[in-house]
Order: C-alpha cells, then sequence, then structure tokens
C-alpha cells in the first residue's frame, strides 16, 4: 500500500470512514481521523446504506472513545495520544489522484452525476489556466467517498509545491475574470463561519476579516469548492520527535520563507513577543494541517498568534513552534 498522504481516506471493515491527516505516520499504520460512520439516523448514503457525518475535533475524539478507544494509542514521537489505524483493517483505500482518474474513465461513458461532473470541469478549467497537468490533481471528499449529496462541495487536492503555486496564480486570474470561479460573498461567509463555528470562536466580524481575498476557497458555478495544496515536508516518521510545551499566545512578524498557502502551512516568524505563557528559546514558525489557517498572512504582516507550542527534537538540534488545528482558540489573525 502507497504511502499515506494529507487528503487520503481509508475504510475499516466496520464501514467507518477515516480522514488521513499529515504525512508522518507510524510503521503499518495512519494517522486518521474519523470522518463518517454508519447510522440509522444518517443523513449521507452509500451504497444505500446511512451515514453520518461527524464535524468536528470533539465528535471525532467522542467517537473514537466510545467506539475505537484500541486507535487512541500515546505516541513516543508525537509527545502525545494520537488515533491511528492499522492499514491491515483497511477494506478500501481511497486516493484522490485515483478517484479523478476514475471520474475521467465515467465522465467518457456520460454517466456522471451533477456533482462528479462539476468536480471534473473544475479540475479541467484550472489545468488549462495554471498549465498544470491533470496527473498533478486529484479530487477527494465526499464525493470521492460515494457519500456526497446534490449540494455537496468539491474537494481538489494539488500534489508538489510548483504545481500549487501555478495554480494558486491563475486561480487569482479567474477569480479577477468572468469565469465560473466567485468568491464568497456575504451571505456565503456567514454560512460557511456557522459550519466552522464547532471548531472556532472567532467572531464573525473577525472571521470576515480572515477570509477576505481567499482563492483556495470560494464557489464554481455556485457550488462551494476547497482546494488543498500539498507540499509533504521532506523527513520519515521518528527522524523528528515533537513535545509539548502548553499553549502560548504571540505577536510577531511572518518572515521571509514562509509558506501560507500549502498543507502543511508554514509561517516563519521574527521579531517574536511572548504574550501568554513562556517559551525557554527563539520561536521560529507557526505550523498547521488544518486548511482555514492558510492564506491568513504573507511576508511583513504582524500577527497575533495562539496555539499550542511544541518542541521539535533532531539530531542537529531543537527548535520551538506554534501548532495550530488543536484547539477551539487557536488563531492566526492581523494584530492591530
Amino acid at each position: 500500500m502507497r504511502k499515506p498522504l494529507e487528503g487520503d481516506y481509508l475504510e475499516t471493515w466496520d464501514g467507518t470512514i477515516f480522514a488521513v491527516k499529515g504525512f508522518l505516520h507510524p510503521p503499518g499504520k495512519a494517522v486518521a481521523y474519523p470522518k463518517y460512520y454508519p447510522n440509522p439516523h444518517g443523513e449521507r448514503f452509500k451504497a444505500g446504506k446511512p451515514y453520518r457525518k461527524l464535524e468536528s475535533l470533539e465528535e471525532f475524539h467522542q467517537f473514537l472513545r466510545e467506539k475505537h478507544p484500541e486507535y487512541l494509542r500515546f505516541d513516543p514521537v508525537f509527545g502525545m495520544e494520537v488515533p491511528t489505524v492499522p492499514l491491515e483493517e483497511a477494506s478500501t483505500y481511497y486516493s484522490p489522484r485515483s478517484f479523478l482518474g476514475w471520474l475521467k474513465a465515467k465522465g467518457r461513458l456520460s454517466c456522471l452525476d451533477e456533482v462528479e461532473a462539476d468536480c471534473l470541469e473544475m479540475v479541467s478549467l484550472l489545468s488549462r489556466a495554471s498549465g498544470v497537468p491533470e496527473e498533478f490533481f486529484g479530487v477527494s471528499g465526499s464525493t470521492m467517498l460515494g457519500v456526497h449529496r446534490q449540494d455537496s462541495d468539491i474537494d481538489i487536492t494539488v500534489y508538489g509545491e510548483e504545481a500549487g503555486w501555478r495554480v494558486y496564480r491563475a486561480l487569482g486570474r479567474l477569480l479577477r475574470e468572468d469565469s465560473p470561479l466567485k468568491a464568497y460573498d456575504e451571505g456565503g461567509l456567514r454560512r460557511l463561519w456557522s459550519r466552522r463555528f464547532k471548531d472556532t470562536r472567532l467572531p464573525f466580524q473577525v472571521f470576515r476579516e480572515t477570509e477576505k481575498g481567499r482563492r483556495l476557497e470560494g464557489l464554481f458555478k455556485g457550488r462551494e469548492y476547497f482546494i488543498r495544496l500539498l507540499n509533504p515536508p521532506s523527513g520519515e516518521y521518528g527522524e523528528a520527535r515533537f513535545q509539548a510545551k502548553g499553549k502560548i499566545r504571540v505577536e510577531a512578524t511572518v518572515a521571509r520563507g514562509s509558506q501560507p498557502i500549502f498543507t502543511p502551512c508554514i509561517y516563519r516568524l521574527e521579531d517574536v513577543k511572548v504574550l501568554e505563557g513562556e517559551a525557554s528559546g527563539e520561536i521560529l514558525e507557526v505550523y498547521s494541517l488544518r486548511g482555514r489557517f492558510c492564506e491568513v498572512a504573507w511576508e511583513g504582516d504582524r500577527v497575533i498568534v495562539s496555539g499550542k507550542l511544541e518542541e521539535v527534537l533532531r539530531p542537529e538540534g531543537s527548535y520551538l513552534r506554534i501548532v495550530l488545528g488543536g484547539s477551539r482558540d487557536d488563531h492566526i489573525l492581523p494584530a492591530l
């Protein structure tokens, strides 16, 4: 089986569907969170069987504690309890790249539903506009899993740094031109905020400011889309270890070398001022696998960051970073 990647999914023998998180995974396992599970009261359907969708980190952990506590184990590399699913327990493994190939084959038979057709059309548009071959794209999310509804969104994955930047620049042009791509209006932003409120405490006015100018999510022909640009970091599981150092809140300037559009998104920091908490050394970066923290700040911006302080331990030395995404209170916001 291929190395698990962010954007992949796996389904276990009991029908639970897990979303793979990140790029570092213990041998023979995948760090993954439950996303859909069979439930007689579910509003999603897969092959005629009802499924329920889990919406928040709190729901993910509650489900695992109740249904699959064997997947929750302390991991010595991550330095905390992490949900890991043995790959041998996967009855089906879902790859966005492979699914895009399947969609294209299905399209040649003219039997796509409306959501599938929109996914394929958007990939084609982005490929033509960016010059990036379709081999660098994938289609993920509920459409790939077969649990989508008529109003489901488009979830696209782009692989590689160069491909990601080319697609991002093309998105900017398409959003300025008369194209099927549109930014969220006020009503769309309110709907997006209400869905995310389980995972964030940001007031709508603040949320609206963080969403301003974003390209990686919006509307395609009136259907919501989200694009994940993957740029996996180098290194293998176990080459570095991670130790939590508590919560921290800082004010800092985003430095050169940041990668705010990718997953993981990385904001290099300089001129860091600790506002709450303690740090035993210099904090070099902000790191997150959550898409909502992408595109928030750019080189030279002054920001307020609140999250988990973590020490990254490598053979050649260690450094501190702030990790976002594990708490509703985590944020990176413009400093006023």
